[in-house]
Formats: structure tokens, sequence, C-alpha cells
């Protein structure tokens, strides 16, 4: 039986078929569920339906196999959704895109109205803006309903069957692993080293901060300029080049405020540019990339000033 403070939580939905995630892949569960006969809710946490296919990329693989010749193995509601992003505009057809067969391009926007219409005419409910914060089981083993938070605050849906296309299978856990942790943290034995790094130690909990879960907190700011150098030459050995032909002081001087990974992506970059010309790497052609590099320190000068004013006094520094 479902425990009493999950049966007091108002009931938003009550479906044969509930899907967690309205990617490529819950849409499409949903679709189909609804076309077999089953009531269907679809629950999104963003306020559009497409998950990653939407919010983040723009092309389809997998609709061929790679190689010289392909071969198109999925049909289905997927040949559907293509045609109707043909249908409100361009979409391209890329052959064997790196190595991955052919892709299919598309404009974002339009895919969001593929799939609403798709999931609306097949008669699936769309619940937006609605995150799993918990389950709530009926018997052991048996999810019987999932606890979503909702503009209108927290509410249960229930169902025969449920679908996690989620993409992260969360369900609450992570908040579970972080009681685990701290409990660990605290009462860990003598001889256990534990470290780690965050970019933003705002962000993190308090109750993960305070004494008695770390040993110390310490601030590392960016690189120096003498740190620069020496990244300079370990970037550039590592891609096979001779530091000793490159102007590393000259570098470093032009990277003030460049992070590790920035510097890193500076020597990436050089080096395509390199290639496109025809040309060996040279200090002159970094040089060019680095001014054409804005760093976070400069974009988001702000933020990383209100790190250093945090850290100063609550913090020890690491150089």
């Amino acid at each position: 039986m479902i425990g009493t403070w999950a049966a007091a939580v108002p009931l938003i939905a009550a479906a044969d078929v509930c899907v967690i995630g309205s990617g490529a892949a819950g849409s499409t569960a949903a679709i189909a569920a609804a076309r077999g006969g089953a009531s269907v809710v679809l629950v999104e946490k963003l306020p559009f339906l497409g998950g990653t296919s939407t919010a983040v990329l723009d092309t389809f693989y997998g609709f061929w196999t790679p190689g010289e010749a392909p071969r198109k193995v999925v049909g289905g509601i997927g040949d559907e959704v293509v045609a109707g992003l043909r249908a409100l505009g361009p979409v391209l057809e890329r052959p064997n895109t790196y190595g991955a067969g052919t892709g299919v391009t598309y404009l974002g926007e339009h895919l969001k109205v593929v799939w609403e219409r798709l999931n609306v005419e097949a008669g699936v409910r769309i619940l937006l803006h609605a995150t799993v914060q918990d389950v709530a089981r009926d018997g052991p083993g048996r999810v019987g309903a999932v606890l979503v938070a909702t503009k209108a605050g927290l509410r249960r849906i229930t169902a025969r069957a449920f679908v996690d296309a989620s993409g992260d299978a969360d369900a609450g856990l992570s908040q579970r692993l972080l009681a685990t942790l701290l409990t660990w943290m605290q009462e860990r034995e003598p001889g256990v080293f534990l470290a780690a790094t965050s970019n933003n130690i705002t962000a993190l909990p308090p109750e993960m901060l305070r004494k008695g879960r770390f040993d110390e907190i310490f601030f590392v700011d960016l690189p120096t300029a003498d740190v620069r150098s020496t990244l300079f030459a370990l970037y550039l050995k590592k891609n096979s080049r001779n530091p000793a032909l490159f102007d590393l002081p000259k570098l470093a001087a032009a990277t003030e405020g460049f992070s590790g990974a920035e510097t890193e992506q500076a020597v990436a970059a050089a080096l395509y540019t390199a290639f496109d010309r025809k040309q060996q790497l040279s200090t002159d052609i970094l040089l060019a990339e680095i001014q054409g590099t804005e760093p976070l320190s400069v974009t988001r000068a702000e933020d990383v000033q209100a790190i250093r004013e945090w850290a100063k006094s609550r913090a020890v520094p690491a150089d």
C-alpha cells in the first residue's frame, strides 16, 4: 500500500501509463501507448516537449546505418516526426555525418511543435513544468505513484505502468545519496582522505561545508603567468609540439585571466587554424587565437570576483 503521507498528496492524474521525460524516447513511448488505447500522462520538467532533442540538439541520427552504403533502419513514428518537420520548414539530410550515418538536421522550434502535435493528436495528457521528486511503492518492487513538483505545488500521479525516459532516473535519489554521503563524511573512520573540487562552492549545500565534513577548504585562483607558461609547455607537448620553438613568456602574458581549460582550448583552436592554413603551429597563430578569446574572468567578471571575495575570509589560499 502507498504510504499515508504520499496518499495525502493531491492527485493530479490517474492513467494507465505515466511517462517521465518527453525526449525522443519518452514522446515516442507516450504516442505509441496512447495509440494502443491506453490513457497516458506525459511529465516534462521543461516548458516544452522534446527534452534534449529540442533544448540542445538540432540533428537526429540512427535512421540510417553508418558507412558508404547506408540502409534505413528506423521508421514508424520517427518518419512521422520528420514528415512533420518538413511540413513546417527546411530539413537537411547530411550523408554519413561524423561517421554516425545520415544525420537529419532540423529547426528546434519546429520540432517542439511536431512533438506536441503528435502527442495531442494521440490523446496524451501533457504536464509541463513538472519535476519528479519521489516515488511511492505499492507493494514490494512495484511503483504505484510518482510525486511531482508543479507550479501548483507537490502533486501525485498514479498509473498501472511507469516509463522512465528522464535520462537520469533520479526520482529523489540525489537527495538520499547526499544524506548518506553527509553521514559518512561525519562518521568516517580515520585514515580515509576525501578531496573534492568545485567551480562555484556557493552552490553547494551549507551542511556539506561545515567543519567536521571537510577538514579544510582551499581556494585555487586563476593560474599565474609562471603557471600559464608551464601549461602552454604541457599542452604543446601533449600535441606533439616542441615547447622550445614557442615564445612561452609572451603566450603567458597574453593569457592573463585564462583558466587552465581556456589555455588548453586556445592551443586546440590554434592547431585547427594551422591545419586549415596548411601551416605549422606558431606563436603568432596562438596569439591570434588568444586575442579572439574572451575568458570567463572577463565575460563573468562579477561572478569570479564574488567567489574571490567569498574565499578571502572562508578559505585557505592554495598557493
